[in-house]
């Protein structure tokens, strides 16, 4: 297995199945890494399935919730680029995220459900979902093994900067940057979310 954050959930999913990989107070909610190996390969069949691949740019407007996290990993296995977005944008600061990375696709919270449609306007995006609809997705779509082969220099996120001085820029990071934070990481992170996002 190569070291990069999809083979490190892969890792963990198959050696630590059964312990807890995130843990979300506020919804009393957690996953184990079987769990969040499983939702997250549910989650990529569906986006394959909505003619996302890889390379392809999927936007998130979703708070620190577990549905980011899954959704991130999903993402990630796809070979695709995670997009995060402040929820505090205006439609029209959203939108010109969008439309600069390129965004294929938009998986918002419920909650932003108005503002990410207000802020997709126009841009023909092939996909905006809410995260309510995804415990549908993941008794639906069988996970399956579409994730593609992950090469280190290939990107996996697009940040954005907030743009005080003029518009936001896209800052590229690759898999092997994000793995690279601390390759010993992921084979004992816990991804512990704060309770008011």
């Amino acid at each position: 297995m190569s070291d990069n954050i999809v083979a490190a959930l892969e890792r963990n999913a198959l050696k630590f199945g059964d312990r807890l990989a995130v843990t979300y107070p506020a919804g009393n909610l957690t996953l184990t890494w079987e769990e969040l190996y499983q939702k997250s390969g549910s989650l990529a069949q569906y986006f394959r399935e909505q003619g996302i691949k890889k390379g392809d740019s999927v936007a998130l407007l979703i708070p620190n919730r577990p549905s980011f996290v899954i959704a991130l990993f999903a993402i990630f296995r796809l070979g695709a680029r995670a997009v995060p977005i402040n929820v505090r944008l205006t439609p029209a600061e959203i939108n010109y995220i969008l439309a600069n990375s390129d965004a294929v696709a938009l998986l918002c919270d419920p909650d932003l459900q108005e503002t990410g449609h207000r802020a997709a306007e126009g841009l023909g995006l092939r996909l905006v979902e809410t995260v309510d609809n995804l415990e549908q997705v993941y008794s639906g779509c069988q996970s399956t093994d579409c994730e593609y082969p992950i090469n280190t220099q290939e990107a996996a996120e697009i940040l954005y900067t907030s743009g005080t001085t003029g518009k936001p820029k896209g800052v590229v990071l690759s898999h092997g940057a994000i793995y690279a934070v601390d390759p010993c990481s992921p084979m004992k992170w816990k991804s512990v979310l704060p309770a008011a996002c």
